[in-house]
């Protein structure tokens, strides 16, 4: 399937990202999130009784593998090039590739 793709530039690196999630791809960025936690249902509220520490990391590791084609030009490597980054630059990618796929239809 072809897709629009849109350029996120952050400090010297250029990116290139989907420019919106699949269904598919949106539900693996959240499985990687929920991995190991266990959520009980409160009523309608739910409750973590469980909090696996390491799921926050899994799933910025699954953003980056769903959403970026490429980095400075090349698509090898890509999860760990982007983890090499420095912290800021890192955080700023995820909060732009979050916030494609957490897309709100207006």
């Amino acid at each position: 399937m072809d897709r629009t793709t849109q350029t996120i530039t952050i400090g010297e690196h250029t990116f290139v990202a989907k420019s919106y999630a699949t269904a598919r791809e949106a539900q693996m960025v959240r499985q990687a999130l929920f991995k190991g936690n266990r959520v009980e249902m409160s009523g309608e509220v739910p409750k973590i009784s469980e909090f696996n520490t390491e799921s926050q990391f899994e799933m910025t590791q699954e953003l980056i593998r769903q959403m970026v084609v490429s980095m400075d030009g090349s698509t090898e490597n890509l999860v760990d090039r982007c983890l090499d980054l420095p912290s800021s630059e890192f955080d700023e990618l995820i909060d732009g590739l979050d916030a494609i796929v957490s897309k709100k239809k207006s």
